[in-house]
């Protein structure tokens, strides 16, 4: 698959049998448009994918993709920029849970979306970590996340500048130093309270 100029049926019959590769491939990124509408029509959901990971993508082939069927097309999909977020619903509600992370990386994520896929039962600790280090997420958004038991999930939370004041403050107070540190270094942290962890630090 690292031979850019490997045919397209070879490509399509290697990715079908082989684990998908992380980025985008050499042979996808110098395709020309008619190959890319080609791959991307392919009845081999992983040669879809690999169109859906090209760096450069048109926008009528992104919209295309953003209505395929194929949970591995869809995960990679949906966080590119270039997706109207519009279909970030769509696809969430077509694909449930597995695909919540990606979508909650494209940064036009609605709040409203974000806060539904953190309030559901099956998030996991990858999507809330997603979810709360979205800029656009609110302050009851951060709290669901917040309630993780994954300790990396809620210092980002505590550093999000959305989070509400009183719990904000709360954090700093935080029993494990490295939430509380992760609160301090909030850009919504008021100045008294700065002041107050720098008194604290002198004292120390």
């Amino acid at each position: 698959m690292e031979n850019p100029s490997v045919p397209l049926d070879l490509l399509t019959t290697l990715v079908a049998n082989e684990r998908m590769p992380g980025e985008p491939v050499p042979r996808t990124e110098s395709a020309t448009d008619l190959e890319l509408r080609t791959l991307a029509s392919s009845r081999v959901a992983q040669a879809r994918a690999l169109v859906a990971d090209r760096s450069q993508l048109p926008r009528v082939l992104v919209e295309q993709l953003a209505t395929d069927q194929d949970i591995v097309v869809a995960k990679r999909i949906a966080a590119r920029s270039e997706l109207a977020s519009e279909r970030l619903a769509e696809i969430a509600e077509r694909h449930g849970p597995p695909v919540f992370a990606a979508v909650a990386r494209h940064p036009g994520c609605p709040s409203a979306l974000l806060h539904r896929m953190a309030a559901h039962p099956a998030g996991t600790r990858r999507v809330l970590q997603e979810i709360a280090s979205h800029p656009a997420a609110r302050s009851e958004t951060l709290l669901l996340c917040l309630d993780s038991e994954d300790l990396d999930t809620r210092r980002v939370v505590a550093a999000h500048p959305a989070l509400a004041l009183p719990v904000l403050e709360s954090l700093i107070d935080a029993p494990d130093g490295s939430l509380a540190q992760a609160a301090a270094t909030n850009p919504a942290l008021p100045e008294r309270v700065m002041e107050r962890l720098i008194t604290r630090a002198l004292r120390e």
